[in-house]
Protein backbone atom coordinates (compact mmCIF):
# COMPACT_ATOMS: atom_id res chain seq x y z
CA UNK A 1 0.00 0.00 0.00
CA UNK A 2 1.05 3.53 -0.43
CA UNK A 3 2.07 5.81 1.98
CA UNK A 4 0.21 8.67 0.50
CA UNK A 5 -3.41 6.40 0.44
CA UNK A 6 -3.91 6.55 4.25
CA UNK A 7 -4.04 10.30 4.40
CA UNK A 8 -5.42 10.71 1.50
CA UNK A 9 -8.42 8.60 2.04
CA UNK A 10 -8.94 9.77 5.70
CA UNK A 11 -8.78 13.41 3.93
CA UNK A 12 -11.30 12.97 1.31
CA UNK A 13 -13.78 11.16 3.76
CA UNK A 14 -13.48 14.72 6.21
CA UNK A 15 -13.98 16.54 2.95
CA UNK A 16 -17.00 15.30 2.13
CA UNK A 17 -18.48 14.67 5.88
CA UNK A 18 -17.79 18.32 6.56
CA UNK A 19 -19.21 20.00 3.37
CA UNK A 20 -22.34 17.63 3.62
CA UNK A 21 -22.26 18.81 7.65
CA UNK A 22 -22.04 22.12 6.30
CA UNK A 23 -25.13 21.97 4.59
CA UNK A 24 -27.34 21.10 7.47
CA UNK A 25 -26.13 24.16 9.79
CA UNK A 26 -23.36 21.54 12.29
CA UNK A 27 -20.99 24.23 13.91
CA UNK A 28 -18.11 22.24 13.71
CA UNK A 29 -18.66 20.92 9.71
CA UNK A 30 -15.76 23.75 8.76
CA UNK A 31 -13.40 22.36 11.09
CA UNK A 32 -13.94 18.67 9.87
CA UNK A 33 -13.37 20.60 6.65
CA UNK A 34 -10.44 21.85 6.78
CA UNK A 35 -8.39 19.03 8.58
CA UNK A 36 -9.13 17.04 5.74
CA UNK A 37 -7.53 19.54 3.28
CA UNK A 38 -5.01 19.75 4.88
CA UNK A 39 -4.90 16.04 4.89
CA UNK A 40 -5.41 16.02 0.59
CA UNK A 41 -2.67 18.61 0.16
CA UNK A 42 -0.17 16.12 2.49
CA UNK A 43 -1.21 13.45 0.29
CA UNK A 44 -0.68 15.47 -2.85
CA UNK A 45 2.91 16.35 -1.20
CA UNK A 46 3.52 12.33 -0.35
CA UNK A 47 2.67 11.52 -3.83
CA UNK A 48 4.69 13.63 -6.01
CA UNK A 49 6.50 11.61 -8.74
CA UNK A 50 9.89 11.42 -8.92
CA UNK A 51 9.98 11.16 -12.30
CA UNK A 52 11.50 13.01 -15.18
CA UNK A 53 8.76 13.10 -17.44
CA UNK A 54 7.18 16.83 -17.53
CA UNK A 55 4.25 15.49 -17.93
CA UNK A 56 3.61 13.58 -15.32
CA UNK A 57 5.47 16.52 -13.43
CA UNK A 58 2.60 18.83 -14.60
CA UNK A 59 -0.38 16.62 -14.23
CA UNK A 60 0.69 16.31 -10.36
CA UNK A 61 1.11 19.92 -10.05
CA UNK A 62 -2.28 19.95 -11.12
CA UNK A 63 -3.23 17.83 -8.56
CA UNK A 64 -1.49 20.03 -5.39
CA UNK A 65 -3.00 23.05 -6.76
CA UNK A 66 -6.45 21.50 -6.74
CA UNK A 67 -5.86 20.14 -3.31
CA UNK A 68 -4.52 23.97 -2.22
CA UNK A 69 -8.19 25.32 -3.76
CA UNK A 70 -9.90 23.55 -0.50
CA UNK A 71 -8.18 26.11 1.46
CA UNK A 72 -10.24 28.55 -0.30
CA UNK A 73 -13.17 26.75 0.23
CA UNK A 74 -12.55 26.11 3.97
CA UNK A 75 -11.77 29.79 4.39
CA UNK A 76 -14.73 30.40 2.41
CA UNK A 77 -16.94 28.39 4.78
CA UNK A 78 -15.73 30.11 7.50
CA UNK A 79 -16.52 33.35 6.78
CA UNK A 80 -19.70 31.87 6.22
CA UNK A 81 -19.92 32.92 2.57
CA UNK A 82 -22.16 30.51 0.05
CA UNK A 83 -19.34 30.26 -3.01
CA UNK A 84 -17.84 27.77 -0.72
CA UNK A 85 -18.89 25.17 -3.26
CA UNK A 86 -16.82 27.00 -6.32
CA UNK A 87 -13.29 26.12 -5.35
CA UNK A 88 -14.54 22.32 -3.77
CA UNK A 89 -16.12 21.90 -7.79
CA UNK A 90 -13.12 23.57 -9.35
CA UNK A 91 -10.84 20.51 -7.45
CA UNK A 92 -13.21 17.74 -7.61
CA UNK A 93 -13.09 19.01 -11.69
CA UNK A 94 -9.05 18.74 -11.68
CA UNK A 95 -9.40 15.71 -9.99
CA UNK A 96 -11.20 13.88 -12.93
CA UNK A 97 -9.40 15.47 -15.74
CA UNK A 98 -5.97 14.40 -14.13
CA UNK A 99 -7.48 11.05 -13.78
CA UNK A 100 -8.23 10.72 -17.04
CA UNK A 101 -5.26 12.42 -18.79
CA UNK A 102 -2.28 10.06 -16.52
CA UNK A 103 -4.05 6.45 -17.93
Amino acid sequence: MQKSFIPFAVGYVCIIAGALLHIFDWQWSVWLFGAGAVLAIVSRMLSLPKTDDRRVRRLYGQLFLGALCLIGSAYLMYIGHNAWVLPLLITSFIDVWVSFRLK
